[in-house]
Parts: C-alpha cells; structure tokens; sequence
C-alpha cells in the first residue's frame, strides 16, 4: 500500500507524514481480507483493534500530540514516528470511512490520486478532495472532524449506564476527554448493538447508529420482549469504526462473559480490553480476569486474540499487579499454559503446533513459584512424558534461561550448567550472564561504562543484553542502581544519540518494589527545565504504571 500512499502521491512535508503512514496502514488491514481468502488474512480487524490501542494507551498521556503535527526540520522528523503516527491515524482514517460510506471514500481516494499523481500534497488537498466529493457531509461536519480527530491530541472514552423498565431499555452514554487540558468536545459516530439469550441462542434486540455530540447522550429502546438485568449486553462501537476507549458496564460485561463463545470475535477483543481496563481501575478483581483468560485460552481459535490475551496479562504481571495478587494470578494461567500444552502434545497438526509455540512464548511470564521453573526445567530435560513430542523452542528456552539467571535459588553453578547444557553459546546470553553474576564492583564498572557508551567499542545490541541481566530485581543492590537511574538519565538523553538513550531507558528502567521511590523520582524528572522531548512520554507510561500498581496495592490490601 506504500506503493500508493508514500511513492504514487507523496506528502509535502513531515507535518502531513500521516498521509502515508496512516492510510498504508489502514488499507493493508481493511483490503487483505477482501483480496486474500487465506485464514491468516481473516479476523485482521481483530488484530487492527489491538493495534489501535497502542495509540489509544500513548493518547492518554501529556506528552501526546495531534495526527497532524509541526516538524521544523528533518531531526524532528526522526523522532515522529510512534503510535499515534501509525496507530491513531489508521484508526481516525477507519472512522472516515465510516461516516462517508465506503463507496464515497474510495471515490474521494480516486479523485485524490488522480490528482496528485506522482506529485506532492498536504493534509488540506486531501481535505478540499473529501469536501468536494463527499454527498452525505456538510463542509461544518468535515472541518469538526478534522480538527477532532486530525488536530487536536487525545481520545475519548465511552461508558454506559443501563436502566431497564418493562419492555425499554434506557442506555445513558458518557463520553469523556482523556486529557483535562483538552476542552473540545469532540464528536463521534458509532454502532450501538443490544444483545441477549432465547432459547440459548443469542439474539440482537437492536442495532442502530448515533452520533454522539455531548457529554451525555440518552438512547431508548424498546424491545418486543421482557428485558432482564441478567440477560442482556449493549455493546458500543460495534464493528470497532470510532477511535475510543469503551468501557461495558457491569451488566454487559457479566452477559458477554458467560456467552464468550458465542459473541463475535472483535466483540470479545472489546469485552477483554475492557476487562483489562478494569482491572487497572480496581473495578474488576484480576482474579477473574485470569480465570477467564484460562479459560478462553484452551478454546480460542483465533490465533490473534489468544496472543493478546497472553500478551496483556503478562504486562499486568510486568507492571501492574502487586506481588500476592500476581502470585495467584500466574497460578492460574501457568496451570492452564501446562495442560493446553499437554493437549498440544497430543495432536499433530498446523494449529496445535502455533498454539504450543504461543504458549511457549509466553508460559515462563506465569512461572512465579520455583517449582514452576524446575517443572519447565524438567520438561527440557524430557523428564515429562506428557510433553514428549514437544520440542522446546529457542525463544522459550532463552526465557527460561534469562529467569534462572535471575533467580537467588538457583546457585551460579547451575546457572552455567544450565547455559552449557541447553543454550548455544550466543553473544545474546553470554552478555546477559555478565551482567546478571556481575559482582558490587563489577557493576558499578559496567555502570561507568554505560555512562560513557562507544559505539565503535561495542554495538547496542551487545550493551543492552549487559543492562536486561544487570537489571536484576532479585539483587539486593537493586535500590542503589536505581537510584543511580534516576540521577543519570537526563545526562544520557541530553549526551547521547537517541536510539542509544532508548535502550538505556527501556533495559534500566527500576524494577524494584518501593514505588513510592519511583514514582517520587519520576515526578521530580517531569517538573524539570530540561527539555524532555523524547524522554517524557518514556516517563509518563512508567509514572502511569507504577500509580496503577501503588492503587492496586491499597486497594488489595483492603481486602
């Protein structure tokens, strides 16, 4: 798609680098599945809804910034390439389409092409394109649009309030801005899909679209039958068209859960999303979250949505989860990963062998207690016949080398033999022993040297391995290096080439457990003077994060 939106008709300059990303993006999702019939290309929209949210999780932060944005020169121009680039404006472009109707979106792609052909443009030509040749917008309607969702940063999040009397429902929809500072109230067009059960089969009560311009919207609808509490879901932004957060309501959120097999698979991305949601606003308690997804894991066909399932909750194991609750959750789904590999083991066809590949990439994530670990350690050294005729892949056993490593009850002399025994001997694993056995004064060696980072001395892949083994939460000098972080990261963002500052950030970021420390440390970072262009957003996501996990920490505390 690059062939026509990058090479075929070019942006002018980098403020409009949308058009090409944006719509390349968007069209390889949307035409894949109309002109390949293969089931790799099928459920993309599944995969464009968790792709969106990348966009939708960078929107909610300070340092975002619109689709269309100014770039000075071409050293900005390196530093605009993020999620809101390729995430947002894909997504913003789904919309557009949505309000003009596919047959006049691409008669407005044609006229565009036709005219800007081998030649240059700017967001405004694509605009005056849209104006001249859209039937069913009014010209005010486009220029909210643009300056909506194209000029201003941020995203909106919906969430519904349900009443039921008799034969009605009363559905009262939120809409709220991400970012207080924001005061636009943008306006969007959704489908709104009611749902529920007779004669256990699922049943749609309406379908309607609305276009939602306040900050409350009220919808009636009637149905021809009694409604009940326990038997009925409104689903907002059915078919996933509107860029925003949906939050479902307790009410939805119970029905779809226990008819999960039933609903379409972008419903159920939606319902998890907003499940995940939940969890990080203490509404929904992990537990189910990590029950369900054990459930769902061993009978989800789509290849993407259990992917994201795991991925999703190994972040909130990673960042957000306090230790008691996350050690119940990797309970759960680390029993489930075993015996779905187990089923794994006993078929011998193409989808069971992507699913124990999925599953290896991600099991040692739920391997919490240490008998997990030496179960996992047993299965590589075939000592379980239940998973004989599994192979161990090399991305599983490079995890579960990288959490032996870490691991206090494992002695450095059994993690060598481990290395010896079931790793090549791969730069990758060799750098990461050194830092994780490094000694006190071996680190602060590596510390200095980290500081004062040659390229020609040594490449970026080599000293970032050095870092993810030095940063090691099971070292009791954890606290002093992060310390060390703290008072350092400024000077390599200020000193150092910014892809050398990223894997600086990303590899020695604290992994400690007194978040009062970082998130004391992050917030000083954020009031500075400095310019922190690059480095906030970093900072955000992480403050962001760590808040959730102090919250969350209370909140089960409590409990």
């Amino acid at each position: 798609s690059h062939m026509w939106f990058g090479n075929y008709a070019t942006m002018k300059w980098w403020d409009d680098i949308w058009l090409n990303e944006g719509f390349a993006t968007f069209i390889a999702y949307y035409t894949l599945p109309l002109i390949e019939k293969k089931s790799a290309f099928q459920n993309l929209d599944v995969k464009f809804l968790f792709y969106k949210q990348e966009a939708l999780d960078m929107d909610a932060f300070e340092s975002s910034h619109p689709v269309e944005q100014v770039v000075k020169d071409t050293e900005d121009a390196s530093t605009i390439f993020d999620d809101i680039t390729y995430c947002k404006s894909s997504g913003v472009i789904k919309h557009l389409m949505f309000l003009l109707g596919e047959e006049v979106f691409a008669k407005c792609l044609n006229k565009y092409f036709k005219q800007f052909a081998w030649k240059n443009s700017e967001s405004n030509d694509f605009f005056r394109v849209i104006e001249e040749n859209s039937v069913n917008l009014k010209k005010e309607t486009i220029s909210k649009w643009v300056k909506d969702w194209i000029r201003t940063e941020g995203k909106i999040t919906l969430e519904p309030t349900i009443e039921i009397k008799g034969n009605t429902l009363n559905l009262s929809i939120r809409k709220a801005n991400s970012l207080k500072r924001i005061t636009t109230n943008k306006t969007v067009d959704i489908n709104i899909k009611v749902l529920t059960k007779l004669n256990n089969k699922l049943h749609d009560i309406s379908f309607q679209r609305i276009t939602l311009e306040d900050e409350l919207t009220e919808v009636s609808i009637d149905s021809k039958t009694p409604l009940s509490k326990d038997n009925i879901a409104v689903v907002l932004n059915y078919n996933d068209h509107a860029y925003a957060d949906v939050i479902f309501d307790d009410i939805s959120l119970n029905f779809l859960m226990d008819n999960s097999e039933e609903i379409e698979p972008l419903v159920r991305g939606q319902m998890f999303l907003s499940m995940v949601s939940n969890v990080k606003a203490a509404k929904l308690n992990p537990i189910i979250l990590f029950d369900w997804i054990a459930n769902e894991i061993r009978r989800e066909k789509i290849f993407y949505l259990n992917s994201e399932y795991l991925g999703f909750a190994s972040r909130l194991v990673d960042y957000y989860l306090p230790q008691e609750v996350k050690k119940d959750c990797c309970a759960i789904l680390f029993d489930a990963l075993v015996e779905s590999l187990k089923e794994c083991n006993n078929q011998n066809d193409v989808n069971s062998e992507d699913h124990a590949l999925l599953i290896q990439e991600y099991i040692v994530n739920f391997a919490f207690s240490h008998e997990n670990i030496l179960l996992l350690q047993g299965w590589v050294k075939r000592e379980i016949p239940s998973l004989q005729n599994l192979t161990p892949s090399g991305i599983f056993l490079g995890r579960l080398f990288e959490e032996v490593i870490f691991r206090s009850e494992f002695s450095p002399k059994e993690k060598e033999q481990f290395l010896d025994m079931f790793i090549s001997n791969h730069p990758y694993y060799s750098n990461l022993k050194k830092g994780a056995l490094a000694t006190f004064e071996e680190k602060c060696h590596f510390w200095e040297k980290f500081l004062k980072f040659d390229s020609s001395d040594s490449s970026h892949y080599a000293i970032s391995c050095i870092m993810k083994g030095f940063n090691n939460p099971h070292d009791k000098n954890c606290e002093y290096f992060a310390k060390k972080f703290f008072e350092d990261v400024l000077y390599i963002f200020k000193n150092c080439e910014y892809e050398y500052a990223n894997v600086f950030f990303n590899n020695l970021f604290p992994k400690i457990s007194n978040v009062d420390l970082i998130i004391e440390e992050v917030e000083k970072l954020l009031k500075t003077e400095e310019n922190l262009f690059n480095l906030k957003p970093l900072l955000e996501e992480k403050l962001y994060q760590t808040k959730i996990r102090k919250s969350l920490e209370k909140f089960h505390s409590k409990k």
